[in-house]
Order: structure tokens, then C-alpha cells, then sequence
């Protein structure tokens, strides 16, 4: 089932749904319970925050499950609502428990803020919170209740709270106050608008239908083992794995097609998951990004969205490679590509140098650069001899405050003749910082790579001598 692999190779950045559970109002019947403070009350304590699945402090119908009492019956003023007095008298009535004042103290039954704190004695500090001891998180009226420096949404008692959902997941708005908008917020994670059709949509479906559960509620974690078993249990058997194909259109039916005859005829004898990455990135890439990258922004906007991340934080990066377009992630790959080949010869995560991750990236890969940059990148005037000439005068190349004018040089006419001269200058010398030095540089030009830095001054060839 290798065909299965590269599902999460591009997509696992595609790499839930927030279920609201209503708290349990369960509890021993009037008399006497073996609860944390059944002894004293003798009843379930069920507040208005129990039921109360909005947060706006009080109940709406929809929101009534007491089966034991009719919204109707407990909506005394009939305005179409329930208050926590409501509410507490609507128990009492149900009980036979009498809630006035000169009772609280008999009985030592919450029935709301009248008679709260003297029950808050009675079961101690411990309970507090549950009898009336402490204030509730209102959650939607901008002030911190219960005085733990965190208002409304911020606040941990308000998460499981309809309100402090991200409501609205393509509106643009932090609906929900927790610093994340829209698909960057895990309660958007698997709904539709952040996750248009693609290809990702098969393997996710396999999952699933393969351990028949919901993304988001009872799955596992996309990518690992468990949700990875459950996509092959579903592939495995044509049934599942049909209905899965009969939920694209046909365009990523096609699509899907596309990309899986070009794995099985390339990639079918790799000996291990990175090999079979590396030989669908060599051979199949173009019906990769056709298949699982269907957002509409370019290269630039990747780079400058992933910079406004967290140096850990992959669901952010995760949301700006959801963005790109096929061809924005194409050119994404061609420019990693081209300079970390140039500047991680040692084969780790990370550049060898500061000096050579420069040169490689805005130089040496200048002709598939500027599709990345910002849109006022690459406007320069100047020629390649011109470039050339103001980085070699920098005293260090490791030095990025000094690169940068002459990053701002290069213009998109030359950019193909400064990328031919680096790259083979970057080649000669190497890419640690002892290695990557205007001297070094300076030298390749007037031997290994004399020819590049003829065409970059605009010296004519053979080729164009016999022309004119």
C-alpha cells in the first residue's frame, strides 16, 4: 500500500469540529447521596451554567434538557426565557423543597445567590464554587467574574461554551477571543471552509470510514500510526475505498487518478517512507500539487505568513501552506530546492551559513526567486556586473545588513545571469562561513567560473561573436 504514504507528505500540512457537551445534571435523589457533599444538601446541585450552552446566563428552549420539568413551567414570566431564579425554583418546585430564606439554613440546598453563601459555610471551601461560594465566568460580558485575570472566552471554564466557538470560520473575525481567526483556530480545524475539496479529502474520508469515526471527535490524530492503519483498513477493502472516490467530483476523481498512477509507475520499489517522498517530489510533483494544493495565494505569501509564526508552532505553518495554490507551492519547492542545495551541503535542517544561505537564496537562485519575495522585491536597476561588484565589496558575507542593498540591486532582467554566476561561485568555494568569502568568491570568478562573469559584464560569447 505504498500509494498510501505521500498522503501527508503535502497534505499533512493541509495540513475539530468543537463538540459542545452539555455537563452531566445527574446525581442522587432527594434524602441523602454518597456525592462530595451529599450528606449535607441531599440533592444534585444543577446550576444555570450546566445548562447554559451559549453563555448568556440564561435558557433559552432549545437549551432546556430537565426532563422532569417543561421549559413552560419553569418560564414563570412567559418572556421566553429562564433565569436562575427561574431555574432554582423550577428544582425546588419539582423536589418538594421549599427555597425561601428562612429555609436555607434548614436545609443547606443551593437555590441560587439568595442563599448561596450560607450554604457555602456549610459545605466549605472546597464546594464553594458549586454552592454559591465563588462567582461563575459569565463568558460573554467582558468582565473577569471570577477574578482570575482571564474575561470572558480567555477564561478556561468558558471553552466548552457555544459563544467562545469560532463561530464564523471564514469571516475574518477572532469570533471566539482566543488570538486565532478563522482556520488557524483548532475549532475550524476540520470543517468545510478549511478544507475545500482536494485530494486530501479521499484519504481523509478513508480514515474515517475505516475506523468508523468522526475527524475531530472520536478519530486519532491525522498522521499517526493509528488514523494511518485505520486509512489502510478502508483502502484495503474496494467498497470503502469507492465510496471514498464517490465523493469528489469528477475533477479530483481525475486528479487523484493522476497522481496515483504516476506514484505506482515511479515509486512502488522505494525501501522506505523518505525515498518514496523524495521519488513522488522527483517524478510526481506537478500531479501532487494539482491534487492537494487548491488555495489561491503564491510563494510570497507562504514565506511571509509562515514568518509571523512561532518557531514551534506547525499548525500555524500548516495554515499558510493550506493557502497555496498549486502553483504557488511549485514555486515554494523549486526555490527551497535550489538554494538549500546550494547552502546545506551537510545534509541537516539548516543552512551551513549564514553567508551561504544568503547568497543562495536572493544570488545564486535569483532566477526562481522573486516569485517568493515581497512584490517590491527584484525592481532594482542595476546590472549583474553591478551586483556582483556591491556584494563582493562587503567585508563579511555573513553579514545580512550589508547584502541587503544589493539584494535590492538586482532587476528581473538580469536575474538569470546573476544566478549563473553565484551558483557556480557558491559551487567552487563551498558553504561554511571559512569557505564562503569575497575572497573565495572573487577568485572562482576569474578562474572556475570566468565564463559566467564574462556573460555577466556582458562580454559576447563564441556563440554571439560569430553572430555579430
Amino acid at each position: 500500500m505504498k500509494n498510501l504514504k505521500p498522503m501527508w507528505n503535502a497534505c499533512v500540512v493541509v495540513f475539530a469540529c468543537c463538540t459542545l457537551t452539555i455537563a452531566a445534571c445527574g446525581g442522587s435523589s432527594s434524602g441523602g447521596g454518597d456525592g462530595e457533599d451529599g450528606e449535607e444538601t441531599g440533592t444534585p446541585t444543577i446550576t444555570i451554567e450546566d445548562l447554559d450552552i451559549n453563555g448568556d446566563g440564561v435558557l433559552s428552549e432549545d437549551e432546556w434538557t430537565l426532563g422532569s420539568v417543561a421549559f413552560d413551567d419553569a418560564d414563570a414570566d412567559s418572556d421566553g426565557v429562564v433565569t436562575a431564579a427561574e431555574l432554582a425554583d423550577a428544582i425546588a418546585n419539582a423536589t418538594g423543597i421549599d427555597t425561601g430564606d428562612e429555609t436555607g439554613d434548614e436545609t443547606g440546598i443551593e437555590t441560587g445567590d439568595a442563599t448561596g453563601d450560607e450554604t457555602g459555610d456549610e459545605t466549605g471551601d472546597e464546594t464553594g464554587d458549586e454552592t454559591g461560594g465563588g462567582d461563575k465566568e459569565d463568558c460573554v460580558n467582558t468582565v473577569d467574574d471570577d477574578g482570575d485575570g482571564l474575561v470572558d472566552c480567555a477564561d478556561p471554564e468558558c471553552a466548552s461554551k457555544p459563544a467562545c466557538a469560532e463561530g464564523d470560520c471564514g469571516n475574518g473575525l477572532d469570533d471566539d477571543q482566543d488570538g486565532l481567526l478563522d482556520c488557524a483556530d483548532p475549532d475550524c480545524e476540520w470543517t468545510d471552509v478549511c478544507n475545500p475539496e482536494s485530494c486530501s479529502t479521499f484519504y481523509l474520508c478513508l480514515g474515517e470510514l475505516g475506523c468508523d469515526c468522526e475527524l475531530g471527535l472520536d478519530c486519532p490524530e491525522v498522521g499517526t500510526d493509528q488514523f494511518n492503519q485505520c486509512q489502510v483498513t478502508c483502502y484495503q477493502n474496494d467498497t470503502c475505498s469507492n465510496q471514498c472516490v464517490s465523493q469528489l467530483t469528477l475533477e479530483y476523481q481525475e486528479k487523484l487518478s493522476a497522481y496515483q498512477n504516476c506514484t505506482q509507475s515511479f515509486c512502488m520499489n522505494t525501501n522506505s517512507d523518505e525515498e518514496y517522498y523524495d521519488c513522488v517530489s522527483d517524478n510526481c510533483k506537478q500531479e501532487q500539487a494539482d491534487c492537494f494544493y487548491v488555495g489561491t495565494e503564491g510563494c510570497g505569501f507562504f514565506y511571509e505568513c509562515a514568518s509571523q509564526c512561532g518557531q514551534s508552532d506547525q499548525a500555524c505553518v500548516s495554515n499558510c501552506v493550506n493557502q497555496l495554490s498549486a502553483d504557488g507551492y511549485l514555486d515554494a519547492v523549486a526555490w527551497d530546492n535550489c538554494r538549500f542545495d546550494l547552502c546545506n551541503l551537510d545534509g541537516d535542517t539548516s543552512a551551513d551559513s549564514n553567508a551561504a544561505y544568503y547568497i543562495a537564496s536572493y544570488f545564486a537562485c535569483a532566477d526562481v526567486t522573486s516569485t517568493c519575495l515581497p512584490d517590491n522585491a527584484f525592481l532594482g536597476g542595476s546590472d549583474c556586473q553591478g551586483v556582483t561588484e556591491c556584494l563582493l565589496a562587503c567585508e563579511s558575507l555573513e553579514d545580512g545588513t550589508c547584502l541587503d542593498p544589493c539584494i535590492q540591486l538586482i532587476g528581473t532582467d538580469y536575474a538569470g545571469d546573476v544566478s549563473s554566476v553565484f551558483t557556480c561561485a557558491l559551487s567552487t568555494c563551498g558553504s561554511t562561513a571559512e569557505e564562503v568569502t569575497p575572497e573565495c568568491l572573487s577568485a572562482a570568478l576569474d578562474n572556475e567560473c570566468a565564463a559566467e562573469w564574462a556573460q555577466c559584464m556582458g562580454a559576447p560569447t563564441e556563440e554571439t561573436g560569430d553572430e555579430t
